[in-house]
């Protein structure tokens, strides 16, 4: 895996339990929730005057800076060849996100979902959720997420018609250094 991975890099893994080898670091453990949105039907109207764009690797400066103050979860600079990433800009500033990152045997998971926290509450961060779940049922895939326990925007996502379908737990190692 050190391989794969690289030297002194940041991975997570999702196993209820693991004992890592001696040589990786736990750099945190986490619990929280994976969500599914078979339930999701609904189409979103995009926000007024606002600027959505879709996001590539001309934008992963601006990501890394909302991410800086949103923090979403795991992100690297190539996470965005992953595919399919959306953003609102404010006055040019990328202010929400949400994109797609694993895909298996029909589901494709939301992943990056943040929002500025100046701009939360305005219907940016559900704007961006119906967007990417709309797309992934047009591929005829299930959307599904992964959220901390404690993230507040569980209820969200709940209203809009995901549901927990199992509880989980994350754990992020560090790789050797070389």
């Amino acid at each position: 895996m050190a391989t794969l991975v690289g030297a002194d890099r940041e991975v997570a893994f999702t196993p209820a339990e693991m004992v890592p080898p001696s040589e990786w670091v736990v750099e945190e453990v986490g619990h929280g929730y994976q969500m599914t949105g078979e339930n999701v039907t609904s189409t979103p109207a995009p926000p007024a005057a606002e600027s959505v764009h879709d996001l590539g690797t001309g934008d992963v400066d601006d990501i890394f800076a909302l991410f800086e103050l949103a923090r979403p979860g795991p992100f690297e600079r190539r996470t965005i060849a992953f595919g399919d990433y959306r953003g609102i800009r404010h006055d040019g500033m990328l202010v929400a996100i949400a994109g797609t990152r694993m895909r298996f045997d029909g589901w494709t998971e939301i992943s990056a979902l943040a929002t500025h926290p100046s701009f939360r509450g305005r219907g940016f961060g559900a704007y961006l959720l119906l967007d990417i779940a709309a797309r992934i049922r047009c591929r005829g895939q299930q959307p599904f997420l992964h959220v901390a326990a404690e993230n507040p925007a569980i209820g969200l996502y709940q209203k809009l018609g995901f549901r927990i379908r199992r509880e989980t737990r994350f754990t992020f190692l560090r790789s050797p250094a070389a």
